[in-house]
């Protein structure tokens, strides 16, 4: 269960908070809709939420533990553009297994084409690559990598 208590946020130190006091508990497969005007905060929540921005106020708790930082991240995003959350360098094979390759049952489940993966991602269209971030989105643990300089 993901689950927030009293969280705050605002970007400027002096700002406008875009949310006080705000308590939230989801289940797991719970679907939350947040309608509202741009501006107000409901990107920056699902940010904070997926500890992508820390909290001024407040705790934000995944399975009773604070999320951590650094590491897989069970909290996924999926962004209204999808093409600037993937590499553009990068072949649709590699941007899935950069978390960890999905299921066959997954693939075919969001109708992905085996054809794609040696596509780059401008090659698919929005709604192809959206399906791409949700694959991605939906493994259950990424593959560890090193960084060597």
């Amino acid at each position: 269960m993901l689950e927030a208590k009293k969280i705050a946020f605002r970007y400027a130190t002096a700002g406008p908070w875009l949310f006080q006091g705000l308590d939230l508990a989801l289940k797991p497969g719970e679907i939350v809709g947040l309608p509202g005007p741009s501006g107000k905060g409901k990107s920056t929540l699902a940010k904070t939420l997926a500890g992508y921005l820390k909290p001024h106020q407040g705790r934000i708790r995944m399975d009773g533990h604070p999320l951590v930082q650094r590491a897989f991240n069970p909290i996924q995003l999926l962004f209204q553009h999808p093409e600037l959350a993937v590499n553009p360098r990068w072949k649709i094979k590699k941007l899935l297994a950069e978390a960890a390759t999905p299921s066959s049952d997954l693939l075919t489940e969001l109708s992905i084409d085996e054809s794609w993966m040696e596509r780059y991602p401008h090659e698919l269209s929005g709604g192809e690559l959206q399906r791409i971030c949700l694959a991605r989105a939906s493994t259950p643990k990424p593959n560890t990598c090193s960084v060597t300089r």
